[in-house]
């Protein structure tokens, strides 16, 4: 994800091999659609520890609980809910 500023607030964007594509079009990354955003969660790694009590939950290593996170699965399903299948 990335920060564009308050006007434009966030965006996410895919790097090479896998796409690229747009800022401001969520539905040119492959994984962007109502389909793959349901039953999945989307979090991202945060520095701060102290503003929540969320944990990023890191595939590779379930228990540890130290990496503090953000749960983003609200906006990426509102960003990708209009989005076809790819």
């Amino acid at each position: 994800e990335v920060w564009l500023g308050a006007e434009e607030g966030w965006a996410f964007m895919e790097g090479a091999p896998a796409g690229g594509g747009s800022l401001g079009d969520p539905c040119s990354k492959w994984f962007c659609s109502a389909a793959n955003m349901e039953g999945t969660e989307v979090f991202a790694a945060q520095f701060d520890r102290w503003s929540n009590d969320t944990v990023y939950p890191m595939s590779w290593d379930l228990d540890n609980r130290q990496v503090p996170g953000v749960n983003r699965t609200r906006y990426y399903r509102r960003a990708c809910g209009g989005c076809g299948v790819r």
